[in-house]
């Protein structure tokens, strides 16, 4: 396949595929070049694709998946390694949910207080 044709399955732009070799994130090797330069992509490189698609829907940075690529290829994954970068994760997003929590508090108070001198529930809502 050639890259607008992985691109369409994979649901990334040519630039952001460009982007991820670069970065060594996606490895094509010499022979997955064709003659003209062109990248030739198999299937092997649509299922990594899907997998740095889910874990970045989960939160993981394009550095943190290059690890987790890297320890993988290595047979260095576990629980031990994986766990606790899990629990990082999760740690930081019940955070930002009392952040959220917390902001949809005080716009329900100025919406509450906002029944017609906008101005004046805006000066009661500085801290």
């Amino acid at each position: 396949m050639q890259i607008g044709e992985i691109a369409k399955q994979s649901g990334f732009s040519k630039d952001t595929l460009r982007y991820y070799e670069k970065i060594g994130l996606i490895l094509l090797s010499k022979q997955q070049r064709g003659d003209n330069n062109y990248r030739i992509y198999d299937g092997r490189i649509l299922q990594e694709l899907s997998l740095i698609k889910r874990l970045k829907s989960v939160g993981f940075t394009l550095n943190e998946i290059k690890d987790l690529k890297r320890m993988g290829t290595l047979d260095m994954i576990s629980c031990g390694t994986v766990g606790p970068l899990v629990k990082e994760k999760l740690t930081k997003i019940e955070a930002q949910l009392v952040e959220l929590q917390e902001q949809k508090r005080k716009l329900l108070l100025l919406m509450q207080a906002c029944t017609g001198d906008c101005g004046a529930a805006f000066e009661g809502f500085k801290e």
